[in-house]
């Protein structure tokens, strides 16, 4: 029975979506220890419609003659982008901006505030990570349109001009929506351990995530000038209120937005902190039963 040809340009549009980009995503982080489980599913409160996010990538460690678990979750949307994206940034005072977290009941009552305080002491170190000079106040992405020949005077040759057209409606189904539905989806998964009997002895920190395929630029806006360069990574600023003791409490912590060119480094920083955490909570650990023999 002779073989049947799969036609080459289907071919084509099989590899040119976006599954092979999110499944090397899953793969550079498996590589690098994390446990990985894609296609996570949550409910938008708001809306109470059941969305969808890509990847949810932890690390978690529980401390020797512990009962307590340390985890950092990462919650990540990948996104194929055609078109240039471009993040309009203005410079600003250093602001520090400290991951969103969960603590559970039982943790609190042997970890105070003031020693959670701690715990993030060791992991701000790397600064890149939790502090910013700059904010990203809107973004927008360009497809690239051919003219026609344009014919030069001087030289009476024909050059092809090229024209950039603003894509909204992409830059808000695209870019726009993946930011917002990671930081729904971060506020989700801090949400429903609330109260959860399993997450009574956890403390987990919450770094929301999105990755493009690439073309990501960086347009800067300050009173003496303004500068236009290719950039591999941003924090968003985001803040929403939850209702909490009757009293809507703003949560502000950064979304990350990297190119997928810079993940490997993006990872490593990860790794980083995630071992820098461990090392702070058997460091409080130790001093805290060493305080308890002496007494």
């Amino acid at each position: 029975m002779p073989r049947k040809i799969i036609d080459e340009e289907f071919k084509k549009a099989v590899w040119k979506q976006g599954f092979l980009f999110e499944n090397e995503v899953l793969n550079k982080f498996e590589k690098a220890g994390w446990i990985v489980l894609p296609n996570q599913y949550f409910r938008e409160t708001k809306e109470s419609t059941v969305k969808e996010y890509d990847l949810l990538t932890f690390k978690r460690f529980t401390p020797k003659d512990s009962e307590f678990k340390f985890f950092v979750f990462l919650i990540v949307e990948c996104k194929y982008n055609p078109y240039k994206i471009v993040f309009y940034v203005r410079n600003l005072e250093n602001r520090e901006y400290l991951p969103s977290y969960f603590t559970g009941e039982d943790f609190l009552k042997f970890y105070p505030h003031e020693t959670i305080k701690k715990i993030f002491e060791n992991i701000k170190q790397h600064r890149d990570f939790f502090f910013s000079k700059e904010q990203v106040f809107g973004y927008q992405s360009f497809l690239k349109l051919q003219r026609e020949h344009v014919r030069e005077a001087k030289k009476k040759k024909f050059k092809t001009k090229y024209i950039y057209k603003p894509q909204s409606k992409f830059t808000e189904e695209t870019v726009f929506k993946a930011i917002d539905t990671i930081s729904s989806a971060a506020r989700y998964e801090k949400a429903i351990f609330q109260g959860a009997t399993i997450a009574k002895k956890w403390f987990i920190i919450i770094l929301p995530l999105v990755i493009f395929s690439g073309k990501l630029y960086k347009a800067t806006i300050s009173k003496k000038r303004k500068t236009l360069k290719k950039e591999k990574y941003f924090k968003y600023r985001i803040g929403k209120s939850s209702l909490e003791k009757e009293k809507l409490i703003p949560e502000e912590y950064y979304v990350h937005i990297i190119d997928i060119q810079d993940l490997g480094r993006f990872v490593r920083v990860c790794n980083y902190i995630f071992n820098n955490f461990k090392n702070n909570i058997k460091s409080i650990l130790d001093k805290k039963t060493n305080l308890q023999e002496i007494k």
